[in-house]
């Protein structure tokens, strides 16, 4: 019996054991298996608006929250329902229809970024402006700091970092002293488009090219070096996922893998090709990259 060898549009049709279409298959320990079927969560009531970010993150006790954000409020869950911890000053949040929630956890800290309104902080209950803070697409947290990507500090800054005071998220004013400090990455055009730890190192990602950046000290804080490797990048905020000491990202030509040293496509001859042929270019931003650790998959999910 022939083994059936996975999905690969790609590859030579005569490969024994090839799938060149499937569906609600996915990879197993020992080939393939069927894929899991939609649920709805028991005790979980729907969101009152359309959810634009969520995460489970974790305080330094071990302890979890649940939070959730739509395009004008945040919302954490308690007890199976929704409580609104909506900022209490300056009111609902601005962002657009477009507006996608950048969501990390800083000791007990959690902070949220949507680039229209300055970046969120909350340790137990309601979220606040954090006034020094800029406002910011991506937010992650490494090492002492919190980094923020594709910011507005007053000033447009697509290519811009910030990142908070040494062991200080709510400290933003750049500083020798406290180590908050701010630049902009320039030798390739384009947005910073996503960005995420990488040890601890911090990864900044624009479409067609990736920046590692190094904690140095004071009075630079952080250096960065843009990254060789072609033109590798990734296409939005959420078409990245940490593997457990190495990135998994949608480029605009490619999948990849980065591990701090030189990136690797690994869709060629597989569904490079094919990917590229059946999803949207107008909307490859949107895309989403979801590693699933029990399996020890990745999930991709893009517009047609």
């Amino acid at each position: 019996m022939t083994p059936i060898i996975g999905f690969a549009p790609d590859a030579e049709q005569t490969t024994p054991g090839l799938l060149s279409d499937c569906v609600n298959l996915i990879p197993a320990q020992v080939g393939m298996q069927g894929g899991p079927s939609p649920v709805v969560p028991a005790g979980v009531p729907v969101l009152p608006a359309e959810c634009q970010g969520a995460a489970v993150v974790s305080r330094l006790d071990d302890t979890r929250r649940i939070i959730a954000g739509t395009q004008t409020k945040i919302y954490e869950l308690v007890a199976g329902a929704w409580v609104d911890r909506t900022r209490t000053v300056g009111g609902d949040y601005t962002g657009g229809a477009e507006s996608q929630w950048s969501i990390t956890q800083f000791g007990d800290a959690t902070l949220m970024a949507n680039r229209a309104n300055v970046i969120q902080r909350s340790t137990t209950a309601g979220f606040a402006d954090i006034a020094t803070a800029p406002r910011a697409e991506v937010v992650f947290s490494v090492g002492a700091f919190v980094m923020a990507l594709n910011t507005n500090d007053g000033t447009e800054k697509p290519d811009g970092w910030h990142c908070c005071a040494a062991f200080d998220d709510t400290s933003w004013t750049p500083s020798i002293t406290t180590q908050a400090a701010s630049g902009r990455l320039v030798a390739t055009a384009g947005p910073l488009r996503a960005g995420a730890r990488l040890g601890e190192y911090a990864v900044a990602y624009k479409n067609r090219s990736i920046y590692l950046g190094q904690y140095v000290g004071a009075p630079t804080v952080w250096d960065w070096i843009q990254v060789p490797g072609g033109e590798a990048g990734c296409v939005g905020k959420n078409a990245l996922c940490d593997l457990g000491g190495v990135h998994f990202f949608v480029g605009d030509d490619n999948f990849w893998l980065f591990d701090g040293t030189r990136p690797v496509p690994i869709g060629d001859g597989v569904l490079r090709e094919w990917f590229l042929a059946n999803s949207n270019p107008a909307f490859k931003y949107k895309t989403m990259a979801v590693f699933d650790r029990p399996r020890n998959l990745v999930w991709v999910f893009y517009c047609s």
